[in-house]
């Protein structure tokens, strides 16, 4: 969380309004003083304690709940910005008006490419697989494992990095709290 902070305050254009929202979901008090030490301080950042672990889908939204941006961008606390990732997000939704979630490359320690899309889940996937269900429905949509390089139409977008349009968000009530970690 600490080096993400960080290379968000390095790698963000400092023109780009944003502030930076952090839910400490029930860490030990060791671990919650660290991050207080160790994040510098700085009026855009907030950091919110929750007494219990509200997973995933609720410690997103306790810190969505206390957001105020046109434009909301959860990414993993195991993550750091290579580049300004905010500024061509916004570029994007700004023109492309029907765009309401926007995802990114992201690389895995060892610098290869993980992709931050998927398939829909469906029992046919669930029996055969991927590549057999993509032949079945002859699915447009691109494999997580392609290398994308321009702008994709994707049927998911995982949880590691989502770029939301704020309307978006809002008008589907953001994340279902009934899922602790994944869906």
């Amino acid at each position: 969380t600490i080096n993400l902070v960080k290379s968000i305050l390095t790698k963000v254009s400092p023109q780009t309004k944003y502030e930076i929202i952090i839910t400490d979901n029930a860490s030990k008090d060791d671990d919650y003083k660290n991050l207080l030490d160790n994040i510098p301080k700085d009026a855009r950042i907030k950091i919110l304690k929750s007494k219990i672990n509200t997973g995933f889908a609720g410690g997103n939204m306790n810190g969505y709940s206390q957001s105020s941006g046109k434009y909301l961008l959860f990414i993993n606390n195991d993550c750091v910005c290579m580049n300004d990732i905010i500024k061509p997000f916004i570029s994007f939704m700004e023109q492309e008006e029907s765009a309401g979630l926007l995802t990114g490359k992201i690389y895995g320690v060892d610098g290869k490419y993980t992709g931050t899309h998927k398939l829909f889940p469906s029992l046919l996937k669930s029996i055969f697989g991927s590549k057999f269900a993509r032949i079945i429905n002859k699915n447009k949509f691109v494999s997580s494992k392609s290398k994308i390089i321009k702008p994709t139409l994707v049927e998911v977008v995982s949880g590691a990095l989502m770029f939301f349009r704020r309307s978006v968000f809002d008008n589907v009530k953001g994340f279902d709290n009934l899922f602790f970690l994944d869906c």
